[in-house]
């Protein structure tokens, strides 16, 4: 595979959108942003406090 080709890969990836609905750990639907890593926004989940 040409590198050029899984560099869009990453970049396409990257920039997509993650919808959030819930905390991956508890369930909880309380949750808020928490700054970036890279170009995706992370989230704080209200109940246990996860990333």
């Amino acid at each position: 595979m040409p590198s050029e080709v899984y560099d869009n890969r990453l970049v396409n990836l990257y920039f997509s959108v993650l919808d959030v609905t819930h905390c991956p750990y508890c369930n909880s639907t309380k949750f808020y942003r928490h700054g970036r890593y890279k170009y995706t926004e992370r989230y704080r989940c209200c109940s246990c406090k996860r990333m």
